[in-house]
């Protein structure tokens, strides 16, 4: 963000947290639920990251590490995301799809504000 801010660009920049991202830093490339230690690291790397001007977090919970989460971690995350009036996407590359719905259901079980995304193919 400050290479960003000093050297300036020409269009609107907004930068995500990625879940894998988190998921890998924390945990490494990791196939299971994170350890009752590893899911407040997440928590504490997200906070991290939205303090330096992170928009929220995305997830794309059909792709691996993400995929092997489950809802109670999404929705610790998304609570980290109410603290600070941030954003939850999710996003799926298929067309008939639960994900708008079961999107909805964690960011409103976190309280925040929420978004599902797919971009056509």
């Amino acid at each position: 963000m400050a290479k960003l801010e000093e050297r300036g660009v020409a269009l609107n920049v907004a930068f995500l947290v990625g879940h894998g991202t988190l998921r890998t830093a924390v945990m490494g490339p990791e196939q299971r639920l994170p350890s009752p230690d590893e899911l407040p690291a997440m928590q504490e790397l997200l906070r991290r990251e939205l303090k330096q001007g992170a928009l929220g977090l995305s997830t794309g919970l059909i792709y691996a590490p993400s995929m092997y989460a489950d809802i109670d971690e999404v929705v610790a995350l998304a609570q980290v995301l109410r603290e600070y009036g941030r954003l939850y996407t999710s996003y799926s590359a298929a067309r008939a799809t639960p994900w708008p719905r079961r999107s909805q259901r964690r960011s409103r079980s976190a309280g925040g504000p929420g978004c599902w995304y797919r971009f056509p193919t």
